[in-house]
């Protein structure tokens, strides 16, 4: 059945061209189509129309030489050129691969699309040797054919297994295989047909440098006040009223020593805490420290080291410098103290140890500057320590206290030079350096003018104005003391 007809009086006679899969098929001329039937010996076209995979439409077209369209069967109708005016009679009708459109072609070259079919261009105005007869659109791919044998099974893939140690055995795992060690981040294989490798690739890197800065935040805001904390109060008796304080303060008797609290709702408890703890056990006796105080170096002493005892606590002085003469001036200045060393000396026990005490300074005949004390020292094996003795004091000017030596294994624990002598002057002598203890004391009043040094080490004054002898300075001192561990 026709589905659709451009016949408009008489239908030229048509002579049909059949398309098949885009190609073009000249057909002999066949009797005129009208709306009598009477025929007048055009031409037209015929075409099938395009299977769409799975839904053939079954059917074709047919076109007249003046642009007339006819659809028969399943091919559906898009539009037709009939009742135009057209330069050359229709030849040919070519369907779309999807039977969504078709293109009609003209004897002169000229193409005109309807439906989805696409003008791509045509040969219309241009010079032909002869007429356009057919056309025919590009082969399109086929409808998908059936599916395929099955092939073969594929080779079996290589697989990666982990654990937290290193491969815990050689039936782990397929030749091929790799482990991965997630604690060490170490990774092993493949694996061989002997086994795992005893080493593997750490996929750890070398550490990145340190990237720059961030820019700092924002401050945040100020948190809540906290509590306020308790107070240890003090005085010399116990707490004096039930108004002193804050719940929670403790209070110390500093007089006795007891300590109070923590105060409560109701006050300070009546009684408090002593922080004076028990006698402790008596420890034992240390043997006594050996004191030397004269001799001199032509009368050394021996120190015998008690048993048992590994180091000693020596405290040294140096003798003190005579003061200076004057010489029929000024008063001349005062001698100076010889130096000081407290020091611990390791020693081997019952070793003999050599002291000797340095001597005061003597003040010579006037004018003379002879008299300076000489040096205290505590030798015991190849370790010693020394103090100098101080220098004579000049008329001119006080003389200074001298210097401390040790050897290499003894540890200081203080030391320091002697006091200058004071200079003299027009009235007096000038006083003799005081001696060292734990407070150097520079021009120290120990030694009078023109008088003896008094104290362990102190120079000698220095003479008065005119023609006087000064004083002679004061021997040194050696403290030796075990170090009971």
């Amino acid at each position: 059945m026709m589905s659709r007809t451009s016949l408009r009086g008489v239908v030229p006679l048509i002579v049909t061209s059949l398309v098949l899969a885009g190609m073009a098929v000249a057909l002999p001329a066949s009797g005129a189509l009208s709306p009598t039937g009477a025929s007048n010996g055009s031409s037209a076209s015929v075409a099938l129309a395009s299977s769409v995979c799975g839904s053939a439409s079954g059917g074709y077209y047919q076109v007249a030489a003046d642009g007339g369209v006819f659809t028969f069967g399943g091919a559906r109708y898009f539009g037709s050129m009939a009742g135009k005016h057209l330069s050359a009679p229709i030849v040919a009708i070519i369907p779309t691969a999807n039977d969504g459109g078709y293109w009609l072609v003209g004897a002169d070259g000229g193409v005109f699309s309807f439906g989805d079919a696409k003008f791509a261009g045509s040969m219309s105005g241009r010079h032909l040797s002869k007429p356009i007869v057919g056309g025919a659109a590009p082969a399109s791919a086929g409808c998908p054919g059936p599916e395929g044998v099955r092939g073969p099974q594929g080779v079996a893939g290589n697989t990666i297994l982990s654990g937290t140690t290193a491969p815990p055995a050689s039936t782990l795992g397929n030749v091929g295989d790799f482990y991965l060690d997630t604690n060490s981040d170490v990774l092993y294989g493949p694996k061989t047909s002997s086994g795992w490798q005893s080493t593997g690739t750490s996929l750890i890197g070398p550490a990145g440098t340190n990237g720059i800065n961030g820019t700092n935040g924002i401050n945040g805001t100020n948190g809540i006040n906290g509590t306020n904390g308790n107070t240890v109060l003090n005085g010399t008796t116990a707490p004096p009223a039930s108004t002193l304080g804050n719940v929670g303060d403790f209070y110390l008797d500093t007089n006795s020593d007891v300590l109070y609290g923590p105060k409560s709702a109701s006050g300070w408890p009546s009684t408090g805490t002593s922080l004076i703890g028990s006698q402790g056990v008596p420890g034992s006796a240390a043997p006594d420290g050996q004191v030397f105080s004269t001799g001199g170096a032509s009368n050394p002493y021996t120190y015998t080291v008690p048993p048992g005892v590994s180091e000693l606590n020596i405290q040294i002085w140096g003798g003190g410098g005579a003061g200076g003469n004057s010489n029929g001036g000024a008063g001349a200045g005062g001698g100076g103290a010889g130096g000081y060393l407290r020091a611990l000396v390791p020693v081997g026990g019952d070793a003999s140890c050599q002291v000797v005490v340095g001597s005061g300074g003597i003040a010579d005949s006037i004018g003379a500057v002879l008299g300076s004390g000489t040096s205290s020292t505590f030798t015991c094996g190849v370790e010693s320590v020394q103090a100098r003795g101080g220098v004579v004091g000049l008329a001119s000017g006080g003389g200074s206290g001298n210097f401390v030596a040790v050897t290499s294994g003894v540890i200081p624990l203080g030391s320091t030079l002697g006091g200058s002598g004071s200079a003299g002057s027009n009235s007096s002598g000038g006083d003799g350096g005081g001696y060292y203890y734990f407070t150097n004391t520079d021009g120290g009043a120990f030694g009078g003018p023109g008088g003896n040094g008094t104290d362990v080490g102190s120079g000698g004054g220095g003479g008065g104005p005119g023609s006087q002898s000064g004083g002679n300075g004061a021997s040194g001192l050696v403290i030796v003391t075990p170090v009971i561990s």
